[in-house]
């Protein structure tokens, strides 16, 4: 329910976006941490990473850890701290079924 809430309208580049928190999870994830650790940073449970990471997966259309790597590559490097950027580019699952 309050995730929902963060939701932010989608910028040019795609059509859905993720939440404050799904993006928060998704850069500690793409720089190394694991879910323990991450959840630990964020005072989450190892589980509601673990779901945050799910949501985040089927958002960008990517199966893993490697696949939200190369997304954060895609991105400016700052792409956690601006919302705007965070928009997911239509056919991404395409540029990584290609790498």
């Amino acid at each position: 329910m309050f995730g929902r809430m963060d939701v932010r309208p989608a910028g040019s580049f795609g059509t859905q976006t993720l939440t404050r928190r799904e993006e928060q999870v998704a850069k500690l994830a793409s720089e190394g941490l694991a879910n323990k650790a991450i959840a630990t940073q964020l005072c989450l449970t190892e589980g509601t990473v673990k779901i945050h990471l799910h949501n985040i997966y089927q958002k960008l259309r990517i199966s893993n850890r490697a696949g939200l790597i190369l997304f954060r590559s895609s991105q400016s490097p700052t792409w956690a701290d601006e919302p705007s950027a965070l928009a997911i580019p239509q056919g991404i699952d395409a540029e990584i079924a290609e790498a």
